[in-house]
């Protein structure tokens, strides 16, 4: 059983994409050096959520960045957002991944479990049924939610000074 957690885990932490935030190192060093890294990593059409100073949100598709701030396509609008207003850059991920791996790594787990628990019961079935049971109707379904929880996407700046 010991092993089956240590899968998951392992599964989860490949799964969970996570990257440096280019400004949380750096949190008391010089704003255009943090953004500047944040020019390398966006790029015209990701999809970004944009938290402002005063903790508005702005989210849709990059129309252009460049060292004064970004511009961002929000339903057909374009809104800029100056460099100075901006607290926080994540770039949206793709949540079906994270679903889809939930469902792989939890019908794994448990058809697994469900093989280990049921051996020990005084009336077991095949293993293939307890497998087939255990992936479809616990494992799949765990995993499925779990993955829909994780949270998609990562941050790319986190301004000095602003709250994480």
């Amino acid at each position: 059983m010991r092993h089956v957690l240590i899968l998951v885990l392992v599964a989860w932490a490949v799964a969970a994409d996570v990257r440096p935030t280019a400004g949380a190192e750096r949190r008391s060093g010089d704003p255009p050096d943090a953004w500047s890294q944040v020019l390398l990593e966006i790029h015209r059409g990701d999809r970004l959520v944009v938290t402002r100073r005063d903790m508005t949100h702005v989210d849709g598709r990059v129309v252009s960045i460049d060292t004064a701030g970004l511009t961002v396509l929000v339903d057909g609008t374009e809104r800029t957002v100056a460099v100075d207003d901006v607290a926080q850059l994540r770039v949206r991920g793709d949540r079906r991944r994270h679903v889809l791996v939930g469902i792989a790594v939890g019908a794994v787990a448990g058809a697994v479990g469900t093989v280990l628990i049921d051996q020990q019961s005084s009336h077991p079935s095949t293993k293939r049924e307890a497998a087939t049971i255990g992936a479809i109707v616990i494992g799949a379904p765990a995993g499925a939610l779990a993955g829909a929880l994780w949270p998609a996407g990562h941050v790319v700046y986190v301004a000095p000074g602003s709250p994480r």
